[in-house]
């Protein structure tokens, strides 16, 4: 079963956080800042992660719970794609704080419509890619994921093309955002992440909306 984070899956939504200053989307966006990044529901971490000398961001993760949701505000319509372009550079183990059998820890690109409050009613507000990153075991460079509705899941698991009424609610949500980011956990989404035996440092590079 996959239930991606928000109010039916997180007890700490009551505290949910805006970050700074949206970004207004006028064709390709790259949001890089880390002041504009911000945890949310993230109570063992910084208000924002850490600006690269070279390029981007990065954070450590705790040891304990944990990193759940990582993003920024943008306002307008989504793209084509998200792009996501990091590395997890680790000596320990990285760790669910929500797991089910078989789960396994892992980052997934995420966006939020405008006017969410986290609520069972507002459902489809909130989308996560199909696509996830496995913290511990994946190399690739990241994650790429078109706005393609079949590619996409609900809070509470239904795939963005699984009706037309759930079609609809995806193209309008990608047309209104408020937040763009990662989140991280397993077999819930956005319930956390944290390392065991050893650190765990996960580096942002890139992160673009096209």
């Amino acid at each position: 079963m996959t239930l991606l984070g928000g109010a039916a899956a997180c007890p700490l939504a009551a505290r949910a956080q805006q970050a700074a200053m949206p970004q207004p989307l006028s064709g390709p966006a790259t949001t890089m800042d880390a002041e504009n990044w911000s945890f949310l529901y993230s109570s063992n971490m910084p208000r924002h992660p850490t600006a690269r000398v070279a390029t981007g961001w990065e954070f450590n993760f705790p040891p304990r719970d944990g990193v759940h949701y990582l993003v920024h505000p943008v306002i307008g319509r989504l793209g084509s794609r998200i792009s996501a372009t990091f590395v997890v550079e680790r000596d320990g183990r990285l760790v669910e704080s929500d797991p089910c059998e078989g789960s396994q820890a892992a980052v997934r690109l995420f966006f939020q419509r405008r006017g969410d409050d986290l609520t069972a009613a507002k459902e489809f507000h909130r989308w996560w890619s199909m696509e996830t990153f496995l913290l511990n075991t994946d190399t690739k460079a990241g994650l790429t994921v078109a706005l393609d509705a079949s590619l996409w899941l609900s809070v509470l698991g239904k795939v963005g093309n699984s009706s037309a009424e759930v079609t609809a609610a995806f193209q309008a949500a990608a047309a209104d955002v408020q937040n763009v980011g990662v989140t991280f956990g397993g077999c819930y989404a956005g319930h956390g992440v944290y390392v065991v035996d050893g650190p765990a440092r996960f580096i942002m590079m890139r992160y673009i909306l096209d």
